[in-house]
């Protein structure tokens, strides 16, 4: 370890900005979606949200960074 994690797990960025995140990417409003949920989590030193919802049947997963509100990643599954 170099101490270069630059995660404070304290999250610059509010649950419901990361949701409005993968919300905006995928294209929906919360009235939109069923199911939204967001949980605050650190992994490997990383502090992210991890956002999920479902539209249509499918299952909207995102990874958001918690200290930018950038999106780690993103799967949609059915």
């Amino acid at each position: 370890p170099n101490g270069n994690t630059t995660a404070s797990n304290t999250p610059q960025i509010t649950a419901e900005q990361a949701q409005a995140t993968a919300l905006a990417h995928a294209g929906f409003t919360t009235e939109q979606v069923t199911g939204l949920r967001t949980e605050y989590e650190v992994d490997d030193g990383i502090s992210h949200y991890d956002v999920k919802f479902y539209r249509d049947r499918l299952e909207y997963d995102y990874e958001i960074n918690a200290e930018t509100g950038e999106i780690i990643s993103f799967e949609m599954d059915d």
